[in-house]
């Protein structure tokens, strides 16, 4: 896990110098964005046999994010660092009887967007995202039995992902925009503590939420 961390804190305190408009290479704080969403996810797993499987998708999660933009309004690269809160989980079903995943994660990231379209009150920019986060809370249940996975250590605590993502906005005013946002989060690390098994977590989100320009 210590490669994943250094690789991340890498990403964080790397200073970008991206400049499309100007040669100054200066990035303020310019926006703060509040994010709400839903989420999609279910584990990619692989067995002592060795066989790969899909366990089945999971959708009463959601996702809340804080972060700011840092960049310059005539720049069309932003960076975005964010503290996340979001769920992910997964369900299956074996001999007739059902088992539920639940895992609740707190965590740091950081986006990269391009702006690709403005028109006028309108923009469009894909980009790049990493998070590392702390499972805070995970529950697995067997039928009528359920089981603490931090308390019985099933799993890692920690989870890096990364995915591409597609955030539409839209300005209300020269201070508030809405966005759309749209993504995908690929577990880079496998979570399972048995060395026999792998689980990594694979989502996709779709999302809400508003800039304030400060």
């Amino acid at each position: 896990m210590n490669k994943y961390m250094l690789v991340f804190s890498f990403f964080l305190v790397s200073k970008i110098n991206f400049a499309q408009k100007k040669e100054s290479s200066n990035f303020d704080i310019e926006n703060l964005n509040v994010v709400v969403g839903k989420t999609f996810s279910n584990f990619i797993y692989k067995g002592p046999d060795g066989r790969f499987n899909t366990i089945g998708l999971s959708g009463n999660a959601y996702t809340v994010s804080v972060g700011i933009d840092l960049g310059k309004t005539e720049y069309l690269h932003w960076i975005r660092p964010e503290l996340q809160y979001y769920e992910v989980g997964a369900r299956s079903v074996y001999n007739n009887v059902g088992t539920n995943w639940e895992l609740k994660y707190l965590g740091v990231g950081v986006s990269y967007l391009y702006e690709a379209i403005n028109v006028e009150r309108f923009c469009f920019s894909p980009g790049f995202n990493l998070n590392l986060a702390y499972m805070a809370r995970g529950q697995q249940t067997n039928g009528s039995l359920t089981y603490d996975l931090k308390k019985e250590k099933y799993f890692s605590f920690w989870n890096f992902q990364a995915g591409p993502i597609l955030n539409s906005r839209m300005e209300i005013n020269k201070r508030l925009s809405l966005f759309l946002e749209y993504g995908f989060a690929f577990g880079l690390n496998q979570i399972e503590k048995d060395p026999a098994e792998k689980t990594r977590i694979y989502a996709h989100f779709a999302s809400l939420g508003f800039t304030y320009k400060f």
